[in-house]
């Protein structure tokens, strides 16, 4: 293995994905006992130094399938093994066209691109940790060779357990990193969070990394503000040493970052490492971004029973307790396991003040019960008094000892505005004890009211030109706050135009006048019809045109029909039948000729013998017996009536016509004679012969 210059991007992406940990600080001295239940007793458990190492020297089995290493068999998903690549002797601070790494693994995701998803991983078979003791710690330690530059490298490298551990990354039993965020999303779900995050906003940052990064000159997870051209293409030796203290983090030999276990996650899982599988590569999700490059001579190696031993003593880093959180000052680094040991601080605890007497609600502040406050710079919880509780003294959250603020109980004047003066809404609180000022309103004045126009043309209808009111501010008044009026507002003159203020914010009248002017005459006739039938019978005989418009300095309208003898038409228009025929009445105003076409029809007359039509010219009849034909004439209404018989005839037949049409020939003595049928001009003869 290598030590080489440190890259911070790598161990930013490694320490953020590689073994899952709580928000944890650094790291406290503490020993362990000897092996574990599993480890006791049994000569196959591994309990000390000896390391499964891996290079990618081992064969490729299973058509490619497969990798063998140290007697452990992985399964190989879209990793490579290649050889290392050629580098400039000093570049990767140790002489050597490869660096002295030979074959190396290489993790490239799909098409070389951190920016898509891949499935570039080896996974052991199970069961293949199953001869090492992690109980006490676990050292990781590795190479790394970054290939593309990337600000977001995650979830490499990884020692897990698969079909061990429902993830809570996924909700789905699969696989686990060694430090799996179960614990710590149950803790945020007890401590009331209402969403609680994954596993990855449990990492440190911010200003605890500025304020913990050793000697190294850079921010381990802001890897994105530096010029990584400088970190890629060289060689990085990482170390990870976890125990049930924490977590200790080297880079070429020089521990850089640590931080202490506190809440038992790291213990838990060392405590089932050894039954799960090792993965190299992505880490927790096979679907996430991951590490671009190579990677070589990744070594696990339990950390054995041991008592800490220090290189060197404290080194003055230090932070402060709080009242709730502990604080710690450094102490050194273990000889023995490489970890840095800290010297714990005990929470202050708090330090409450004076009993706060209960004050009661007002209408613009909350009360409170009587309570306490810590009186320790930025703390300031509160606390009530409890005799059930430690103390005396029950933490509690300020709202759970709050009495809403009443609010205001008011009680409204309002002075209406007009056109000439501002109104107001003033706004006093009734509830006794308040001091809050009245809260006055001003109702600006109504003293912008305009009409959609002024001057308008005649038109014979009402003309109401809209209204337009607004306030001393330019704002516009709702209609509702007012009723418009019109008056003198359809012939030629002066119209006027009331607005009436209405409501709670107005009051008062207004006027405005608009002009309607008389309207330029042209000369203009048209009559109701161009064309009209009548016939001679009573039915429409006569019908009246109507003169629908008519402009000019007359309104006299004169009439005038082409031929009186088939249509005759009076001064108003009146069309009067005369006989059949056609012929044109004209209508004349101002200059301007109107013609109507008339057609003189005579009415049909149609004779029928029970349901047939009767179209004979002679009527047969027998002595003593009755013929009856029915007459109906076209228009219905046309009339009808039987011509004037001779004493002569009556004697031969008698024949009547009833005014439902019905005709009635009864035979008296042989002969025969002419009968005539009428309705206006129309004309039906028959002959009646009794035989």
């Amino acid at each position: 293995m290598r030590k080489n210059n440190v890259w911070k991007q790598a161990l930013a992406l490694v320490l953020s994905a590689t073994l899952v940990l709580g928000n944890v600080s650094p790291v406290s001295a503490a020993t362990g006992d000897a092996g574990t239940e599993e480890g006791a007793g049994n000569q196959e458990v591994v309990t000390s130094a000896d390391a499964l190492l891996l290079t990618a020297d081992g064969e490729i089995v299973s058509s490619g399938d497969g990798y063998e290493e140290a007697g452990i068999l992985f399964q190989k998903v879209g990793v490579d093994i290649v050889d290392a690549p050629n580098i400039t002797p000093g570049e990767g601070n140790e002489p050597g066209d490869d660096g002295g790494h030979g074959k190396v693994f290489r993790f490239s995701n799909e098409g070389d691109d951190y920016t898509k998803t891949g499935e570039d991983y080896l996974t052991s078979v199970e069961g293949s940790l199953r001869k090492y003791d992690f109980s006490k710690g676990v050292t990781l330690s590795f190479d790394i060779y970054p290939e593309e530059q990337c600000t977001d490298w995650n979830y490499l490298f990884v020692i897990g357990m698969l079909g061990e551990v429902k993830n809570t990354v996924t909700g789905t039993i699969g696989f686990v990193s060694a430090f799996d965020s179960q614990k710590q999303k149950e803790d945020q779900i007890a401590a009331g969070v209402d969403e609680p995050g994954s596993w990855t906003a449990y990492f440190p940052g911010g200003n605890w990394i500025e304020a913990n990064k050793g000697d190294l000159e850079w921010d381990y997870f802001k890897a994105g503000s530096l010029n990584l051209d400088q970190h890629i293409h060289k060689w990085y030796s990482m170390e990870y040493i976890y125990t049930q203290e924490g977590l200790t983090i080297a880079v070429n030999g020089l521990p850089v970052l640590s931080y202490r276990e506190t809440n038992g996650y790291i213990s838990d899982v060392l405590s089932q490492m050894n039954k799960g599988q090792l993965r190299l590569g992505k880490g927790v999700l096979t679907n996430l971004e991951g590490y671009v490059g190579l990677m070589d001579n990744f070594k696990v190696q339990p950390v054995a029973q041991h008592q800490h031993t220090y290189v060197s003593g404290d080194d003055g880093r230090r932070v402060d307790p709080t009242c709730t959180k502990p604080g710690y000052v450094r102490k050194g680094q273990c000889t023995g396991c490489g970890v840095i040991v800290e010297e714990i601080i005990d929470p202050l605890g708090h330090e409450y003040g004076e009993l706060k007497a209960a004050t009661d609600a007002t209408c613009t502040k909350a009360g409170y019960d009587a309570h306490f406050v810590c009186e320790r710079t930025g703390c300031g919880q509160w606390a009530v008094a409890d005799e059930t509780a430690e103390g005396g003294k029950r933490e509690v959250q300020s709202d759970e000892i709050k009495t809403d603020k009443l609010g205001h109980d008011p009680e409204i004047a309002i002075t209406k505005a007009t056109t000439e003066k501002d109104g107001a809404i003033v706004e006093t609180c009734k509830r006794e004890g308040c001091t809050s000022d009245p809260k006055t309103t001003v109702i600006p004045k109504a003293s912008d009211i305009t009409l959609a126009g002024t001057e308008f043309t005649y038109t014979g209808k009402e003309i109401k030109p809209a209204v337009t009111v607004k306030d001393s501010e330019g704002a516009t008044i709702s209609a509702d706050n007012y009723d418009v009026s019109y008056s003198n507002h359809v012939n030629v003159g002066t119209a006027t135009v009331t607005i009436k203020f209405k409501g709670d914010n107005y009051e008062g009248t207004a006027t405005r006048t608009f002009r309607i002017n008389a309207a330029a005459v042209s000369a203009n006739l048209a009559l109701g019809k161009t064309s009209v039938t009548l016939y001679t019978g009573s039915a429409k005989k006569s019908e009246t045109i109507k003169v629908t418009a008519i402009a000019g300095a007359s309104q006299t309208v004169t009439w005038k029909s082409d031929n009186e003898k088939i249509a005759k038409v009076d001064s108003k228009g009146k069309i009067t039948a005369v006989k059949a025929g056609t012929t044109n009445v004209r209508a004349t105003a101002n200059g301007i000729t109107k013609v109507v076409k008339v057609t003189v029809k005579n009415p049909t007359i149609t004779l029928k013998s029970g349901k047939k039509k009767f179209t004979k010219k002679t009527v047969n009849v027998k002595r003593k017996k009755k013929t009856t034909l029915t007459v109906s004439v076209n228009p219905s209404k046309s009339g009808f009536k039987l011509g004037k018989m001779t004493s002569k005839q009556k004697k031969i037949a008698k024949v009547t016509l009833s005014k439902k049409g019905k005709l009635v020939i009864q035979g008296k003595k042989k002969g025969s004679f002419k009968i005539k049928i009428t309705s206006g001009k129309a004309t039906k003869t028959l002959t009646i012969k009794v035989k």
